[in-house]
């Protein structure tokens, strides 16, 4: 039976069977669509039907003067889009205009005037017209990939995800160094796969460092246009990276900490190179590394810390001198060419290394170091440092010794005491005499206090030794249990492996031992060992316990956070306190300087949350903290700080009443400390959003 298409309609008989042969189907050529990806959908094979010569083409642009408007006609012949997952057509008669649009499958084009969207990856920000539910309906088993790879782009923020085979090399590369054998055609990974390319483009693009122009004045927008250039350029070794453009940023001791400023094809080039050198060596890096790592933070450091180092005697600090500054070229190439059998791509990085910089528009050759402030300098560090951890790791295994320390004899009969009073008082009550009972209480909390007094296990026990270490970057710390003259063994040891095989030297000034008890700083935090034994603490049911000796804490220290209010404006010095109003921000809206504020709170009171100390410091830092807010507002307003506070408070906190919602600073009372006991995760966040 035929069906004839009239004016855009589509004649169905009355008479109507079950089966898909009996159902009139009417197929429009499909246009050219120009996507970002090369798959596309099966068409029909079948007679292409007339059709409505009036609807739009996608491939061919409208001309003006057809009865619409010549901007909407322009519009309307670029990229279909479809909202709400619903086919929509253009243009047609005005009956066809007022019918509503049915949800369609990919494979599905009946309706005149409609054509379905390519499938296939996807560049840029645009997402696939289709639903999930009728791409995975539609096409069975590779609709549900589709699906699948739909969502991990969305989540990734609308950016081109990699293709099957990208993936698949790439944990080629990761499974091979994880096995221990060498990687081999990595330059050949560089260059012939664009998708890698984009990613790149697209992560490099979200930093604000993209901005920032090189020596040629180029930008990463510029760089991200000749992508296939570079490519091009990599594949004939015709590429030379160039000198960097060297600047300087101050550091918190006062001094300046150089940086080279890469050109934008370099910084792409060096990310392509960072991102291949990540997935060789991620896989065998250390545990106990957290530096410019991904999933791995400062806080992941202080956890390991927290939960691994109980019991510590002493703590060996250590600081390279200069450690970007002083990487042997000649050592690095040789770790490097441990794992990676691959001449061309080695002598790429060679090439970065030797690049050069560019002062005062006088050039300076690089004889050792790694470009600080390029994209590939962080994991180039980590990669050195790699045997500064293995070899850690081997003294470590050496060092340890016993599988727990000998039970204190003392603190055994204590105990002993202690229970057999108990179990006296006990079956007093039992045998109905609570009167002696009663009288046995005060022996009984005696003899508790005494056991408290008395550390369970020996604290020097020649037969139990124990060392652990965790590094961040060029910073690392030593946990020793067991004597000075252990601590101090090791210290030597490390001091001539540095020399002699890294080539670097230790900074004397940090570098040295120290006993727990008094601590050390490292990134930001004062790690103690808690030696007396009257220190207690109140658990959630309102009893008291006692810390014990040889726990570890991380304390914020005081003068950090008035440093930082000094820092900010809150007060004139550290030593008064005297807070005073920020007259460069008066000029700012009110809700813009409580922004302002909070940002700067909560930054600080997020970093430092793993502190035992947090709500004590965070206390005396908030209050700093609002009234310089008040003394702003209040200049801003030309009136006295008290009427500003009365109209400023809200319960326990001050804020400001917006459209929708009010924006408040929260007193410490209200925040939230983050708490975990696994050390490998990242913290997510460690107090609530401030912003009401």
């Amino acid at each position: 039976m035929s069906v004839k298409p009239s004016c855009g309609k589509l004649e169905i008989p009355k008479s109507r069977r079950r089966g898909e042969e009996h159902r009139a189907k009417a197929i429009l050529p499909e246009p050219q669509i120009e996507t970002g990806g090369s798959h596309s959908l099966p068409t029909p094979d079948k007679e292409q039907a007339p059709h409505d010569t009036r609807s739009v083409r996608l491939d061919e642009p409208q001309q003006p003067g057809d009865g619409a408007d010549s901007k909407s006609d322009n519009d309307r012949t670029g990229r279909l889009r479809v909202q709400n997952h619903h086919y929509l057509r253009t243009t047609g008669s005005p009956k066809q205009e007022s019918t509503p649009a049915r949800r369609r499958s990919l494979h599905n084009t009946r309706r005149a005037g409609v054509t379905p969207r390519a499938a296939g990856p996807r560049v840029g920000h645009d997402h696939d017209i289709t639903s999930e539910k009728s791409m995975g309906n539609s096409q069975g088993r590779g609709g549900r990939e589709a699906v699948r790879k739909l969502r991990e782009e969305r989540l990734n923020g609308g950016q081109p995800m990699l293709t099957d085979k990208t993936q698949k090399r790439l944990q080629g590369l990761s499974q091979c160094s994880k096995n221990g054998h060498k990687v081999q055609r990595v330059f050949q990974l560089m260059t012939n796969y664009p998708d890698l390319w984009q990613e790149i483009a697209a992560n490099i693009s979200r930093n604000k460092g993209a901005q920032t122009p090189g020596i040629d004045g180029e930008i990463h927008q510029d760089a991200c246009l000749r992508i296939d250039t570079i490519r091009e350029n990599l594949r004939t070794d015709e590429y030379r990276p160039k000198p960097t453009r060297r600047a300087y940023i101050p550091k918190k001791n006062g001094k300046f900490r150089p940086l080279g400023i890469p050109t934008a094809t370099d910084k792409l080039v060096q990310a392509m190179a960072a991102r291949l050198l990540e997935e060789i060596y991620e896989p065998v890096f250390s545990d106990h590394s957290h530096g410019f790592r991904k999933g791995r933070s400062c806080h992941t450091a202080l956890d390991e810390i927290k939960h691994n180092w109980n019991g510590t005697k002493w703590i060996v600090e250590a600081d390279i001198r200069g450690c970007f500054d002083n990487i042997s070229h000649d050592v690095l190439m040789e770790l490097l060419a441990k794992r990676i059998e691959d001449r061309r791509f080695l002598k790429l990085i060679r090439s970065f290394l030797e690049a050069g910089y560019l002062e005062n528009w006088v050039y300076h050759r690089t004889y050792s170091g790694t470009p600080q402030g390029g994209t590939v300098s962080p994991i180039l560090a980590n990669i050195y440092l790699h045997e500064l951890d293995e070899w850690l790791d081997q003294k470590t295994r050496a060092f340890n010794l016993g599988a727990g320390r000998a039970v204190n004899p003392d603190a055994k009969r204590r105990y002993g005491s202690y229970q057999r009073l108990l179990y006296r008082a006990r079956k007093l009550k039992a045998m109905g005499q609570p009167e002696k009972a009663e009288q046995l209480a005060p022996t009984i909390k005696q003899r508790w206090e005494e056991y408290l007094q008395c550390p369970p296990s020996e604290s020097h026990d020649p037969n139990f030794r124990r060392m652990r270490f965790v590094r961040y970057a060029d910073d690392f710390v030593i946990s020793i249990i067991g004597a000075k003259s252990d601590a101090q063994l090791i210290l030597d040891e490390l001091n001539a492996f540095m020399q002699q095989t890294l080539k670097v030297e230790l900074a004397s000034e940090k570098t040295g031992i120290v006993h727990g008890a008094d601590g050390t700083r490292f990134l930001g935090y004062d790690i103690k060992i808690v030696t007396d034994s009257n220190r207690v603490v109140r658990t959630r049911g309102g009893k008291r316990r006692s810390m014990m000796r040889g726990v570890v804490t991380l304390e914020w220290p005081m003068e950090r956070a008035l440093k930082f209010a000094c820092e900010r404006g809150y007060i004139d010095n550290i030593e008064d306190c005297r807070t005073r109003p920020r007259c460069p921000l008066i000029n700012l809206t009110e809700e813009e300087i409580f922004r302002r504020y909070i940002q700067e709170l909560r930054g600080v009171s997020s970093y430092y949350s793993r502190a035992k100390n947090w709500r004590y410091v965070g206390n005396r830092l908030h209050w700093l903290c609002k009234d310089s807010l008040i003394k702003t507002l209040a200049s801003k307003g030309r009136t006295h700080r008290t009427r500003t506070y009365s109209r400023l408070r809200k319960g326990d906190a001050i804020g400001i009443q917006l459209e929708n919602k009010v924006l408040s600073l929260f007193s410490p009372k209200a925040w939230k400390r983050y708490k975990t006991d696994n050390p490998d995760l990242k913290p997510k966040g460690s107090i609530p959003d401030l912003h009401g």
